[in-house]
């Protein structure tokens, strides 16, 4: 197999094309050329440049055109709550509908600042702890923005109640109760006047009830909810 290598025109010295274009003057019986071919050689590289700038030039022109609309798209927000097994501490699903990158998403509930987390591509999630209107803001790489509002009422913020509580045979019963996440009786801890923990007997949730020894002098009883709010109580002995 044989290979054929393309073949280059030999340069031709700036003298001998001197002369050539000095002959064909002749021949066409026109005026001799005046200007140095060396100035006509540089000028023309010069316009090539030239043109060639000029056509990078108007491509970016033209992409920027093209890009410019981009400068003005805002984002499209949905802010939903999702289904959750513990209603009282809400999760809130932020979807972003855009073309642009997401420079920013910021969630408040009555100016307290949230933590918003990344659940996948344009998709944040954010767990209001406190009741209030809350506002999420997505801001795009071009800064425009889109700021949505919901009312959250759902959270949990309530400590429970001892609504009664007695002493009998060296027992104290607790009588409790929350009309939110309700009680978390397995988290009930109290501290005697020695500073020595002391557990509950027995718990009867649905009785709503909690039994401690009685100590000497006085119980420090705290008396937590699924929502994470606790109840201090201070018990003095009869």
């Amino acid at each position: 197999m044989m290979l054929f290598k393309k073949k280059t025109a030999p340069a031709l010295s700036e003298a001998l094309a001197d002369r050539m274009l000095e002959n064909i003057f002749d021949a066409c019986q026109a005026e001799p050329n005046t200007i140095p071919l060396k100035t006509l050689i540089s000028y023309t590289r010069y316009r090539r440049e030239r043109f060639s700038f000029q056509k990078i030039l108007l491509v970016v022109i033209l992409l920027l055109f093209c890009l410019l609309p981009l400068l003005f798209l805002y984002p499209g927000v949905s802010l939903q709550l999702q289904p959750t097994d513990t209603p009282w501490l809400p999760t809130y699903r932020i979807d972003v509908d855009t073309l642009l990158p997401v420079s920013s998403v910021y969630a408040e509930v009555d100016g307290a600042r949230l933590l918003v987390a990344a659940a996948g591509e344009n998709t944040y999630s954010v767990e209001p702890r406190a009741n209030g209107t809350l506002s999420v803001t997505v801001t795009l790489i071009n800064n425009q923005y889109q700021t949505v509002t919901v009312p959250v009422s759902g959270v949990d913020t309530e400590a429970p109640a001892c609504s009664s509580h007695s002493q009998k045979d060296g027992k104290v019963w607790l009588t409790l109760e929350d009309s939110g996440s309700g009680v978390d009786y397995s988290s009930i801890t109290a501290l005697d006047q020695d500073g020595r923990q002391a557990v509950p007997l027995q718990v009867d949730e649905a009785g709503q009830t909690a039994v401690f020894s009685c100590p000497e002098h006085f119980l420090d009883v705290c008396v937590p909810d699924r929502a994470g709010n606790t109840l201090h109580l201070r018990i003095t002995m009869k």
